[in-house]
């Protein structure tokens, strides 16, 4: 059995991070100490480097609330024969680690980045880091620009700050068998940079990744393909065996594309195809294969389970005050677009909600019959002042003004004069708030 394994290790992606030249112990050690730390990242995060080429199959991605994991095999790792059966113990990304002091020729080190990643057959995604650059070496790059696409989340001042110190991409493009693997060049920068070129980075192999997740899935089930294990290939298999492989394909499919679900961040997605897979395996007898699905369902529910409750855990490791900030800022406006999604939530069933609005005014007792009939007439209007209250917290001072207005009206209209006055008080603030937007 492998060493640090948990339920949760079924949705991590490997990742081979492997010396490229002759570059020194103490600093591979210090640059991977520094990516490993970008182990999870948001789906929220990686919307600048995603293109949705097609419809995507992940119809239940959690966007808002999921992840991408990564688990970062340090040195590599050799392939292993369960790969069809478990879709994480494949590696399906290379980063490559040079040290363009110690290694001045860039095409001998596209040429050993290119040799190290024929060792990862199953990588989707290969991206060699090289640090330090000198000016001699950047001449040679055949391909050079600037990269402008900051993440959704940072002003314009963090980012053109960083952007001074950007780091240059080169695309080697000598013959197709190179048009996926890039070298990423990191000039010399304080500490703080580049952990946000390394975080930027990590951010577009994510997206990478989850683009070929989703061609993977979209042609699994059309494919052909027969999925063994060890166990079912100690020989050639026999013309009956190969019979009921075929039955068992369709299930053993529906499994691995739980699987990439699961890498993808999307658990509901994942076990619907779980789901199915267990229906199958039992019908075919293909006890191996249900128990792996029943493996990769206790993990997306316990994910599902999680993104649920909106228990989310955000490191923050040690850094120097600026770099915390920057975290922080970040944090705070990724609050700030979750809460206003659940705002458009809240509006949106607002109105056909049948929910009586109180005050302590109204609750000392319960409601008589009477009462009760006075509160349903007053119910719209209170819910149109609720609305505009929830448009202010959204910083949409003129829809918020619009639903007052019905609400004041209403409010005269059902004699509700308490809640005509505190839809009066939220259409003063959407107004003063109006002025400040637009100072015209």
């Amino acid at each position: 059995m492998e060493p640090d394994v948990s339920i949760e290790t079924s949705c991590m992606i490997r990742v081979a991070v492997v010396p490229i030249g002759p570059i020194p112990t103490s600093l591979f050690r210090d640059y991977t100490s520094s990516l490993v730390r970008h182990h999870t990242v948001s789906l929220s995060s990686i919307s600048s480097f995603y293109t949705e080429h097609q419809k995507s199959p992940f119809s239940q991605q959690p966007w808002d609330s999921g992840s991408l994991r990564f688990k970062f095999m340090l040195g590599g790792s050799p392939p292993s024969p369960w790969e069809d059966f478990q879709s994480h113990r494949k590696i399906l990304a290379v980063i490559g680690i040079c040290h363009c002091p110690s290694s001045p020729d860039l095409d001998s080190v596209i040429e050993q980045f290119g040799t190290a990643c024929k060792g990862y057959s199953s990588s989707l995604v290969q991206r060699c880091f090289a640090f330090c650059p000198g000016d001699s070496q950047l001449c040679c790059v055949k391909e050079l620009m600037i990269i402008e696409r900051a993440m959704y989340s940072i002003t314009k001042e963090i980012f053109w700050r960083h952007v001074r110190h950007a780091y240059l991409l080169f695309e080697a493009l000598e013959d197709d068998s190179k048009k996926g693997r890039t070298l990423i060049l990191f000039p010399p920068a304080d500490r703080q940079t580049q952990e946000f070129h390394l975080q930027t980075m990590v951010q577009d192999i994510a997206a990478s990744l989850l683009m070929e997740f989703e061609k993977w899935v979209l042609k699994a089930e059309s494919s052909g393909t027969i999925l063994k294990t060890p166990l079912d290939s100690q020989a050639s298999l026999s013309s009956e065996e190969v019979i009921k492989a075929k039955k068992r394909r369709l299930g053993r499919a529906q499994k691995t594309i739980g699987d990439y679900c699961l890498l993808a961040g999307s658990p509901v997605d994942a076990n619907a195809h779980y789901s199915t897979a267990l229906e199958l395996a039992r019908l075919t007898g293909d006890y191996f294969w249900y128990a792996g699905a029943l493996e990769g369902s206790v993990c997306a529910l316990l994910l599902e389970d999680d993104s649920k409750k909106g228990r989310t855990l955000i490191l923050f490791p040690p850094a120097d005050r600026q770099t915390q900030e920057f975290h922080l800022q970040t944090m705070v406006q990724d609050i700030a677009a979750s809460l206003l999604m659940e705002f458009e939530k809240w509006v949106l069933k607002a109105e056909s909600s049948g929910t009586i609005l109180k005050t302590p005014l109204d609750s000392q007792a319960s409601l008589s019959s009477e009462e009760v009939i006075k509160a349903k007439k007053r119910r719209l209007g209170r819910a149109q002042k609720t609305i505009g209250d929830y448009c202010l917290l959204a910083g949409s001072p003129v829809d918020a003004n619009a639903h007052y207005s019905t609400a004041l009206e209403l409010a005269r209209l059902t004699g509700d004069y308490f809640w005509y006055a505190g839809a009066l008080e939220g259409s003063v603030c959407a107004l003063l708030v109006s002025m400040f937007c637009d100072p015209r």
